[in-house]
């Protein structure tokens, strides 16, 4: 079966930009270098770009003299035959998937003709299904008659699909058999979980849902050995759906937990939307419409990463299931009338408990009907939160763009027309020329205050890794500045997946500064340190030095310090200052999480 295949974009991009610089030379004909990385783009490269790639696959077969007999030749109609299939011109795809065929037989490469056949074999199986059945015996006599075991192994597998797509549950349990026997002999360990996932699978939709168990718990121990993060999320989805098949919803809850977050934590946005959806799912047939509708809404936070129409139309599909349950509904209440209408024309003598019945049946009806009102206002509702979210993000990207643009620009030319006074002018007042330069220092430092809250206002949510390298920016900074003070900045891994709105991160990244600009400039220290950790529900910041100090009880504080206690009182935080004359001074940032 054709599964995951690595995805290596940046490399894709460069092969397509080099492809469209040489497409004008391509009626010269191109160098055989320049056809085989074409050859050997990526899969998901090939059908992203079929439309642009198709003309230059048939270009370059042109210049072949003798097609059959060329090995480059052959892999050209081949990846023609693929490309034509997603385009659903299957007449055409066969075609010249046949001569790919033929030609890689004149070379006597039977694991290419193996391969090919059942390559054709599967992509038919949702159009013709006795012609994909053909060509999958075609590969697999081939493969088995020449003993060609590296072929057989995809062969088996594959045909082990269309049997299932049949409902031949023996027949592909048989096959996929074969196929993991296989890679048990081979020791294909990266193969091996997708066999036995596919046996996994095959059991559950047979209900088998104890045969089904050991299969997917092995898959998920080899790849557990492999440290496979995508094959444990999908394993880990897989086990959710035979624990939800089994009434086991708490087990179920508990993967889907740590497929949300372990593929968060990996950068796995695919899975990390499948494991939110299939979570969703899972809330809503437990009548947990709220928890439902804000696992959708955690995926329209990952919109970024996601296509846009794909989104869309899950959350379409939350409405269409609440509008079919509606209509479930009313199909169970035609069928209860039905029933009591029977019930009294049969059993009249037990009519006051049928009245009864009728009475706790219309009170369950109405405290259904309100529940699905209620869960109908509140998808209405996180849509609207979604859209008046899409519209403060662009309201903030247009603010961001005045404040870069328009005050930005002013406050360059203000540097600018100062630097050009004090050139023209060479012989100015000394104590005019040291306030041009406050003036330009001063333009410079709201320049980068101006950045910041820009950075700030254009990230809807922070995490903590984007606010430590801010940080880690300033303290360099500082650093070049004061290099007779040591700085020293750690961030533990915990603190470092925190998260946190974009109003929390403006106001620790401020006030960090101001602690550190207060102890360079009046503390006279030989170090500062910055230490960021994640203490229980807390996030932690301390700024240390070695300086002099101050005695909290006589000190005035100035309006530094005060911004400081306001920012983090704003933030729901607090801070808190230990300080004694000469033994330095220990500002702590607290802020929950």
């Amino acid at each position: 079966m054709i599964k995951h295949r690595n995805k290596y974009h940046l490399l894709n991009e460069v092969l397509l930009f080099l492809f469209g610089i040489t497409m004008p030379f391509s009626l010269f004909g191109q160098s055989s270098t320049t056809i085989d990385s074409l050859n050997q783009l990526p899969f998901e490269q090939k059908i992203q770009n079929a439309n642009r790639l198709l003309p230059r696959y048939l270009n370059n077969w042109k210049q072949f003299q003798s097609p059959k007999y060329n090995k480059r030749a052959n892999e050209t109609a081949a990846n023609i035959s693929l490309l034509l299939y997603y385009q659903g011109k299957y007449d055409l795809q066969i075609e010249w998937g046949l001569k790919a065929i033929r030609g890689f037989q004149s070379r006597h490469d039977w694991e290419k003709v193996a391969q090919l056949y059942g390559e054709m074999g599967y992509r038919m199986k949702r159009h013709n299904m006795i012609l994909a059945e053909g060509y999958m015996q075609r590969g697999l006599h081939l493969a088995e008659h020449k003993n060609l075991d590296q072929p057989l192994m995809g062969l088996y597998d594959n045909y082990g699909v269309l049997k299932e797509m049949q409902e031949q549950w023996d027949s592909a349990y048989f096959f996929y058999q074969k196929g993991l026997k296989l890679k048990m002999r081979y020791h294909d360990q990266s193969g091996l979980p997708y066999s036995l996932n596919n046996l996994g699978g095959l059991f559950l939709l047979q209900k088998k849902y104890a045969q089904a168990r050991p299969f997917f718990e092995k898959a998920l121990q080899v790849r557990q050995s492999l440290n496979d993060s995508i094959g444990l999320c999908e394993t880990n989805l897989s086990l959710a759906s035979l624990d939800q098949a089994e009434k086991k919803p708490i087990k179920a809850l508990q993967r889907l937990d740590f497929v949300v977050h372990y593929a968060q934590r990996k950068g796995l946005t695919d899975l990390l939307v499948q494991g939110l959806q299939q979570r969703a799912s899972l809330w809503n047939s437990l009548g947990k419409s709220d928890k439902a509708v804000s696992d959708y809404q955690e995926v329209v936070r990952w919109k970024d990463s996601l296509n846009l129409s794909t989104m869309r139309a899950k959350q379409t599909e939350l409405e269409v299931s609440y509008r079919t349950q509606e209509k479930e509904q009313q199909l169970h209440e035609q069928e209860l009338q039905v029933a009591r209408q029977k019930y009294w024309l049969g059993f009249l003598v037990l009519g006051l408990l049928s009245v009864l019945g009728i009475g706790w049946l219309l009170l369950r009806q109405q405290k259904l009907k309100l529940l699905q009102t209620q869960q109908a206002f509140a998808l209405e509702k996180a849509i609207q939160e979604v859209a008046n979210q899409n519209q403060l993000h662009e309201q903030r990207l247009a603010i961001s763009r005045d404040l870069h643009d328009n005050i930005g620009a002013q406050l360059t030319f203000i540097i600018s027309s100062i630097d050009t006074l004090k050139f023209a002018f060479p012989a100015l007042n000394e104590k005019l020329t040291l306030q041009l330069d406050r003036i330009s220092e001063f333009s410079q430092q709201t320049i980068r205050e101006l950045r910041d809250t820009i950075w700030a206002m254009n990230h809807g949510e922070f995490h903590m890794e984007d606010l430590k390298m801010r940080l880690s920016n300033f303290i360099e900074k500082a650093a070049s500045v004061a290099t007779s003070v040591q700085f020293d900045f750690q961030c533990t891994p915990e603190a470092s997946a925190v998260t946190f709105s974009s109003l929390s991160g403006i106001h620790l990244y401020r006030s960090i500064q101001e602690a550190v600009n207060n102890a360079l400039k009046y503390a006279q220290p030989n170090r500062i340190q910055v230490q960021v950790q994640r203490i229980n529900n807390s996030l932690q910041i301390e700024i240390r030095d070695d300086g002099k100090g101050f005695d909290l009880e006589n000190v005035n504080f100035g309006n530094g310090l005060h911004n400081m206690r306001k920012r983090m009182e704003e933030i729901g935080g607090n801070l808190e200052i230990k300080t004694l004359t000469n033994h330095g001074t220990q500002i702590l940032l607290q802020l929950p999480v």
